[in-house]
């Protein structure tokens, strides 16, 4: 599955394209209300029964293209 991290871990150069798909999703009534760091996301994924759950970083997924 997919998650948006926090503001205050973004990377600088994201924030653009953040804020654009914010304006976006917040135009057809759709609102980011749950933002995660990896290590939350882990263990909501964890404490519903993925023990093998991972975090696989955009970074390391644009490598494998």
């Amino acid at each position: 599955m997919t998650f948006l991290l926090p503001r205050e871990l973004f990377d600088d150069a994201i924030q653009p394209g953040f804020e654009a798909a914010e304006r976006g999703t917040q135009a057809v009534g759709t609102h980011f209300i749950s933002l995660y760091s990896p290590d939350e996301i882990l263990e909501v994924a964890r404490s519903s029964g993925y023990r093998g759950a991972q975090h696989i970083s955009a970074t390391m997924l644009d490598k494998h293209r």
